[in-house]
């Protein structure tokens, strides 16, 4: 009934309530059938940044390159975008800047003269990735006010 008369959007609020895996979340919305596939996409995506006025959302000449590619999941298109996990992001770019890449890309981006110095290796579910800053740091100083955190990523 709500959907009828107010944009829906879904995105994390606070780990404290859920878990790390923001696809999970999805999954398990999803499953509730409260919104279809479609309305779910467009929670998170174009419903969600009309709420927040964020204008955009194509990738063309002069707009705001924010991208995540992912690694192509099996099953139809909108199946495979609901079987992503935070280990399968393969790249993020955020208004035209790498923020996190996947090892396996290290060596390119450094041909193409990326400085990869200035992200910090992250083990994720197993697999490295490369987010932009010092990770290391920011999980000791957490570390320092919260020694027990359970958190998603460890440094590698």
């Amino acid at each position: 009934t709500l959907k009828k008369h107010v944009p829906i959007v879904f995105g994390t609020d606070s780990t404290l309530t859920a878990g790390w895996n923001f696809w999970e979340q999805l999954r398990q919305a999803r499953q509730s059938e409260l919104l279809t596939d479609k309305e779910l996409f467009e929670a998170v995506t174009s419903a969600a940044a009309k709420v927040w006025n964020i204008t955009g959302g194509s990738i063309s000449v002069g707009a705001v390159a924010d991208l995540v590619v992912a690694k192509k999941k099996p099953g139809h298109s909108i199946d495979a975008f609901y079987a992503l996990d935070p280990n399968d992001i393969l790249l993020v770019i955020q208004q035209g800047s790498i923020q996190l890449f996947d090892a396996g890309l290290k060596e390119q981006l450094q041909d193409e003269a990326v400085d990869t110095s200035v992200f910090s290796a992250v083990l994720i579910n197993g697999t490295i990735k490369y987010v932009k800053g010092n990770i290391g740091a920011l999980i000791n100083i957490i570390r320092t006010y919260y020694p027990d955190a359970a958190l998603p990523v460890s440094a590698a």
